[in-house]
This record gives structure tokens, C-alpha cells and sequence, in this order.
């Protein structure tokens, strides 16, 4: 009698796992499936959310650290040195970063504002940072910062450049897809020559050492880090393509391909990975396997297929399979109060049949989302089998990786925690990003014309003029380039 080969038996376990997430399910197997479309209420309209944007928009610099990474935690009123410092404790620094670099790439196309110009400077130069302190090329880091007491933050270690810098290098795929967004918009959107060639030449970078070290991210000593895979197929499962991590590994190099045209090494990655079935794999993002179906995959997801879309390659076949993938991650997450994914699908412009949705429900969100500056505290949580709407969420850095499943019942409280719980990047995040596609435009107002209009900024008292950018935006009248 044969023996029924091992491989062959994990491979029948876990098609069988796949099979067992079509049926239905609640909450508690990994997310609540799609609810039913959502809409602003009457009277919600586009001018109150370009007066809230302004708003939040004002204060921005006040979380940017000074190697020029967003700080989306820190203590209320912190100065430079202690942003710095707890920049280390911030493990998903990079992520956040490149995304509000690429909202404010999107501010400075939408307003032309100079400070827009000027923010991105900043973050250019913080993800810089991130790759320089590792000493590696191609390599980048979580975060970086100057520690002031120790230990400097979780899994932190020094900079092996010695300049004093301490940093946490364990990336993960969610870092990358951040960066790779924030260069990407940066070197394709903002037609200034030195952001374009800083860009291509960091995207570049990264896409050439992920690809020489067979698509696994890797520290600064060659080592594979935990949530570093990226395969379009599954272990033991050939025929099986995992959409996700394809989805993320092939963004980073059609983007660098993109911004680095006549570069043949990076023409040839992408040809290369799509010989290996990075593009086919990208439509099968595993919708029907619910426990895959996660505020963090879909965030990486949306931001992956829209950096795709936006490429010359959305014209071949690769376009039908992002068009396919976008699609179905979209059916899988209607109702989930989500502006942010909303806003890359909107963007990304392969869905115009359900523009009116994608809107209904950015709308929806951000003028439901609550202030979290208003005080309040937690009477009670507990995990539903629907989807929790927006103002029983639980506060986050970044809204939009938050379980959906979590209700939070709230009451107001007498004073704000110590830690400013949030910046508002997120928001920002999502209106910018609309804003790019065309939208939430109102009918009358300064944002109607927003370039005539630019947003009065309040800036920390560490910052020097030449930092601001734009004559007399630091309110000297003195002015500056933006750049240091």
C-alpha cells in the first residue's frame, strides 16, 4: 500500500481551510462581510469638509519629527527632542509617513499651496532617513530617531552608521507598500526635478534589493524578517496565487520601473516577476477566504492596486487583473465606513460605475468620523457579528486599519489624555486623496478655488523659517525655500 505523501496532505488541509471561508460568517471567524452602502446625511456638505481639513491641516507640523517622519502618538505638546524620541517607539513609522506624503503630493497638485511643497520636502527627507541609517542601499528602516533616555523604544538598536540615530529594522510588508506610495506619488505628481530624481533613485533602490533578495525583506544584516514574504503563489498550494503579497511586491516594481524609465535593470524586474506570476496573481486577492479579509491586508491592498492603475501598465492585460482584484476587494468591504480604501479605488479610476458609492461613503465617513480631541472614555466594547460604524470605533492612529468588527460605547469625559491619540494624517489622508480624483469640490467657498486660498499653518517654535517654504508662510515675512 503507498503512502500518501506529507506534502500532498498539507496541501489538502489547506485547500480545505480555503474552501471552509466561502460559507457564511460573523465576526468571530475574521471580519464581518459587506454591509449595505452608505451615505452622507442631509445637510453634511463638502465646504464643512474642506473647513475641517483646514483645520486639521493647520496643526501638521506639529507632529512632523525633525528627521521628517509623521508622528501619528506622542505626548501633548511634545518639542523636536522628544518627537525624535518617540519616533522610536512608533513601529510603523515608514508606513505612515509615505502615505501623508503621498496625501500632501496630492494637496500641493489640488492647492498649489507652497506649504504643501514644503511638507513634502520634509517627508522626502525623513524617508530618506529611513534608508540611510541603515547603512545598506536599498534598505530602510521602521523608524529613526534621537533617543533621550533608554530604552529608546521597542526593538530599537543604533544605527550602524554611527551617527547617533537609533532605529528598529525589522520592516514588514505594510512599511513598504508606504514608502513605495509615498515615492511613487512623489516622483510621478510633483514636477519638481529634484523630489523626481530623489524619488526614482529611492524607489529604485528598494525594488532592486528586494528583487536580489528573492522578494523577502530583509534588516540590515541580510536577515528575513517576520512579515517580510512576498510570493504570488502559496507553500505547497502551486496553483493557489496569493493576490496580496503579489499584489504588494510587483506595486514597488512597476513603480520604480515607472519613475526610472530608461533604467533596463528595473525593466527587467518587472518583466521578470511577471514571468514568475506576480501580474495573473494580483486579481486573486482571496475575498472568499474571510479570515484574509482584514483592516491591515486591504489597507496594503488598496494602496498596492492603486499605485498599479496609476501605471502605464494598466493599459495591458495587468490592468484587467488589477481592475479584477480592486473590484472584488471593493465587494468584500462595501459598508465598512472606510474612507481610506474608498479614496484609493475612487482614485485609482477603474471603477466608475461605482463612483457614486465609493463617494456616498467617503462623505459618509469623514464627516462622521468623531473629533478624538474631544474628551470621552470607554463605558464598554464588545465584537458584533456587523460592522461597527464610524463613531464606535476604537480610536486609532490610523483609522483605517481598525478592526471594524469592534464596537465602542463612549461618555463624555472631563479632560484629554496626555498622549495626542490622534493627528488627523489619516483624515487628511483620505480627503487629499479624493480631493486628486476630482471630488468633494464645493459648489461655493474658499475650496472651490483652493490655490487662491491657502491654508494659514501654525508651526512649533523649534522651526526656522528656511524649514516653512513660500515667502512669508512662517509669518516673519521672511520666507524660505522649503528645503534645507
Amino acid at each position: 500500500m503507498r503512502r500518501t505523501p506529507l506534502r500532498l496532505l498539507l496541501a489538502c488541509a489547506m485547500l480545505l481551510c480555503l474552501l471552509v471561508g466561502t460559507r457564511p460568517v460573523s465576526a468571530a471567524d475574521g471580519g464581518p462581510g459587506p454591509g449595505k452602502p452608505i451615505w452622507p446625511k442631509p445637510g453634511q456638505l463638502d465646504k464643512h469638509l474642506w473647513t475641517k481639513a483646514m483645520s486639521i491641516q493647520a496643526r501638521m507640523w506639529h507632529h512632523i519629527s525633525p528627521e521628517g517622519l509623521l508622528i501619528v502618538r506622542h505626548t501633548r505638546g511634545a518639542d523636536a527632542a522628544q518627537l525624535s524620541h518617540e519616533a522610536l517607539d512608533m513601529a510603523d513609522a515608514a508606513v505612515w509617513t509615505g502615505c501623508y506624503a503621498a496625501a500632501q503630493v496630492c494637496r500641493w497638485v489640488v492647492t498649489k499651496d507652497p506649504d504643501a511643497l514644503a511638507q513634502v520636502r520634509r517627508l522626502a527627507e525623513g524617508m530618506t532617513a529611513l534608508s540611510t541609517v541603515t547603512g545598506v542601499r536599498g534598505a530602510f528602516a521602521r523608524n529613526v530617531g534621537r533617543p533621550k533616555s533608554f530604552p529608546p523604544g521597542e526593538k530599537s538598536i543604533a544605527s550602524p552608521t554611527g551617527n547617533g540615530q537609533w532605529m528598529r529594522d525589522d520592516t514588514s510588508r505594510d512599511q513598504l507598500v508606504g514608502m513605495t506610495l509615498g515615492w511613487y506619488f512623489i516622483g510621478r505628481f510633483m514636477e519638481d526635478p529634484q523630489l523626481e530624481a530623489l524619488a526614482a533613485q529611492q524607489l529604485g533602490n528598494i525594488s532592486r534589493k528586494l528583487h536580489a533578495d528573492g522578494m523577502w525583506m530583509r534588516n540590515h544584516k541580510g536577515g528575513r524578517t517576520k512579515h517580510g514574504e512576498l510570493r504570488p503563489d502559496v507553500q505547497f498550494l502551486p496553483m493557489v496565487r496569493n493576490g496580496t503579497l503579489a499584489s504588494i511586491g510587483l506595486a514597488t516594481a512597476v513603480g520604480a520601473a515607472q519613475l526610472n524609465p530608461t533604467d533596463a535593470h528595473l525593466q527587467a524586474v518587472v518583466a521578470d516577476l511577471s514571468k514568475k506570476g506576480y501580474a495573473r496573481a494580483v486579481a486573486n486577492q482571496f475575498t472568499f477566504f474571510r479570515g484574509r479579509v482584514t483592516s491591515p491586508n486591504v489597507n496594503m491592498v488598496a494602496m498596492s492596486l492603486l499605485v498599479l492603475a496609476l501605471s502605464p501598465h494598466s493599459k495591458t492585460r495587468l490592468g484587467i487583473w488589477v481592475s479584477q482584484g480592486m473590484h472584488a476587494v471593493r465587494q468584500a468591504t462595501v459598508g465598512w465606513w472606510n474612507a481610506g480604501f474608498c479614496a484609493c479605488f475612487l482614485l485609482s479610476g477603474v471603477m466608475p460605475r461605482q463612483r457614486g458609492q465609493l463617494l456616498g461613503e467617503i462623505r459618509a465617513t469623514l464627516h462622521g468620523l468623531p473629533d478624538r480631541e474631544q474628551p470621552r472614555k470607554l463605558v464598554r466594547q464588545y465584537r458584533g457579528r456587523e460592522v461597527a460604524p464610524i463613531w464606535q470605533r476604537q480610536p486609532s492612529s490610523w483609522y483605517w486599519t481598525n478592526d471594524v468588527a469592534w464596537f465602542h460605547i463612549w461618555k463624555p469625559s472631563d479632560k484629554l489624555s496626555s498622549f495626542q491619540m490622534w493627528t488627523g494624517a489619516d483624515w487628511l489622508f483620505a480627503y487629499w486623496l479624493t480631493r486628486m480624483a476630482g471630488q468633494l469640490v464645493p459648489k461655493v467657498g474658499p475650496g472651490r478655488e483652493p490655490e487662491k486660498h491657502p491654508c494659514a499653518m501654525g508651526y512649533p517654535p523649534w522651526m526656522k523659517s528656511a524649514d516653512v517654504g513660500g515667502p512669508g508662510r512662517d509669518g516673519t515675512g521672511a520666507g524660505g525655500t522649503g528645503a534645507r
